[in-house]
């Protein structure tokens, strides 16, 4: 039994394992699957680190961010009260979902 998993590539990247695959007189599943079970056991264990250190440093920043956006919007409620404070943070969350929808339809776009 085999369990079907999916992955994305760009354009450029799909000739080049086709490339590849053909070259070696395989199928591009058969070609991929060789490439990630070949690697050594140590090298992919680096690599699993990686990501999770990758993964905790995230997470801490996002930490930081929120005890940051904490403090900023005490700052607000001080300065403006907390009526104003409010928003000025619904208008803050506005632009920034305008930007990241945004951004979202520039990236599919281009895809």
């Amino acid at each position: 039994m085999t369990d079907k998993i999916t992955i994305r590539v760009s354009d450029a990247e799909r000739k080049k394992i086709e490339a590849f695959a053909a070259k070696n007189s395989l199928k591009m599943s058969e070609f991929i699957r060789q490439k990630l079970l070949s690697t050594p056991n140590d090298n992919f264990t680096d690599k699993v680190n990686f990501y999770q250190n990758i993964n905790f440093y995230l997470s801490e920043i996002a930490k930081r961010n929120l005890i940051v956006n904490q403090m900023l919007y005490q700052l607000m409620v001080n300065a403006f009260g907390e009526n104003e404070a409010e928003l000025i943070c619904e208008q803050i969350s506005q632009q920034v979902e305008k930007f990241v929808n945004n951004e979202e339809e520039n990236k599919n776009a281009q895809i």
